[in-house]
């Protein structure tokens, strides 16, 4: 354990003086794909301060004339509306424009105090013809667009709105391991005895254990892009799918609670067909929760911390999330209504508290997030949605384990969760 402790903290320190990044993009291009899209659309930006930099070698110049162009915020949203109308107008509006040539070049963006996001496309002679594409070119190019340090020099940063990820990801791993060393014995205990609430305990010791796999193969990834510019995709997207391992567990966990799992010697005196529906409704929710995260990193083919936040995705994220925070609330409500015991009362009561953390915590903070810079809102709403979720699984291991012990004396207990088939006497119809 202290062997472990000391690497996890040499990890910490080497995550939290590493957070110097750049932005390197490595791509193949063609004329079919600039005429197609009106002029190809390569990377988005945001600089900070003075001496921002836009570099770029490309491996082969092609046949015919191509440009990069660059767009700050203002100018790109004109563009894009000037798309399919006038392809012309649309790059003429750009702010710089460099001939792509065999030798690396160089654009230093203008000084500003406000932090900017600009965009970089790709256009050749052939991207607003209709002429026969006789010499196409097909070009691959290394892109860098890098903010300057704490002396100037545009030297490996961050985008603006990625600052401060690596070093709260290297805290989030500390602070779930941490986490875990303090509850590990109270779930081996409870495991060995076979308490009444154990399984309650195994089940959010894995959603523990799935966040901190998750921050530490995104801290992992962030640390080597720190060195390259491009980071590690493959352990970026094993942090995703432990992430969503994570939240899926807690979830089914707060659904089997409101439903009045291992809180009484049976399941509460009402028939299947009533319980099978908020179920499924979950279950259903909760599939399409996954999807859509799937759909949104697909679409990307980036790392957006959770999903598009000022999309439709984002938008749907927070409908959903009001929809499970609804079931359950209703199932809790349902119990309430038919409990006599005060301390059951008072558990399910508390249990409500954490469940609305744990669900409304993305729709507060997407609210929030509209009044604030849109660099903002990815540390806006990842950060405050972590910690939130971080603090509900805490809350309620806590309010698990204040109640285990009445459980147990009560002998009031089921010792494993549903299965899909339930068997209910007739006499709980």
């Amino acid at each position: 354990m202290v062997f472990i402790s000391r690497v996890l903290i040499l990890f910490i320190v080497n995550v939290c003086i590493s957070e110097t990044v750049s932005k390197t993009i490595r791509f193949t291009t063609n004329s079919a794909q600039a005429r197609k899209a009106r002029g190809l659309h390569v990377a988005s930006f945001t600089f900070h301060g003075n001496g921002g930099e836009v570099r770029y070698l490309v491996n082969g110049t092609g046949h015919v004339p191509a440009r990069f162009f660059i767009y700050d915020a203002p100018r790109w949203k004109e563009a894009q509306s000037l798309s399919h109308v006038n392809c012309t107008a649309k790059i003429h509006l750009a702010n710089f424009h460099h001939r792509v040539s065999a030798s690396s070049r160089v654009q230093v963006m203008p000084p500003g105090g406000a932090p900017m996001t600009w965009h970089v496309v790709y256009a050749d002679i052939y991207t607003c013809t209709m002429t026969v594409m006789l010499t196409p070119n097909y070009m691959e190019y290394t892109l860098l667009l890098m903010n300057p340090d704490v002396v100037g020099n545009a030297t490996n940063h961050f985008s603006v709105e990625q600052r401060g990820l690596l070093t709260f990801y290297g805290i989030l791993v500390l602070l779930t391991f941490i986490l875990m060393c303090i509850y590990a014995p109270q779930v081996y205990e409870a495991v060995i005895r076979g308490t009444p609430m154990h399984a309650v305990f195994q089940a959010l010791s894995i959603c523990v254990l799935g966040t901190c796999l998750s921050a530490f193969f995104m801290a992992t990834h962030l640390t080597r892009f720190a060195s390259n510019g491009e980071g590690l995709p493959s352990i970026e997207t094993f942090s995703l799918l432990c992430d969503m391992v994570s939240q899926a567990v807690m979830g089914y966990v707060m659904l089997y609670i409101s439903l009045g799992w291992m809180l009484a010697g049976t399941w509460p005196h009402i028939s299947q067909a009533t319980l099978i529906p908020p179920f499924r409704a979950f279950t259903g929710l909760l599939i399409v929760q996954m999807l859509l995260f799937a759909w949104t990193q697909l679409l990307s083919g980036k790392y957006t911390g959770y999903l598009g936040y000022r999309s439709d995705a984002g938008l749907l994220q927070v409908i959903l999330n009001l929809g499970m925070a609804s079931v359950l609330v209703a199932n809790v409500n349902n119990l309430l209504s038919r409990e006599r015991s005060v301390l059951k009362k008072d558990f399910y009561r508390s249990f409500t508290k954490v469940c609305l953390m744990w669900f409304l915590s993305y729709p507060i903070l997407w609210a929030l997030s509209c009044l604030v810079s849109p660099h903002l809102w990815l540390r806006v709403i990842l950060f405050g949605e972590t910690i939130f979720k971080v603090t509900a699984v805490v809350l309620l291991f806590k309010l698990v384990e204040s109640r285990s012990l009445y459980w147990e004396v009560s002998s009031l207990w089921l010792p494993t969760p549903p299965s899909k088939s339930w068997n209910f006497d007739e006499s709980h119809s």
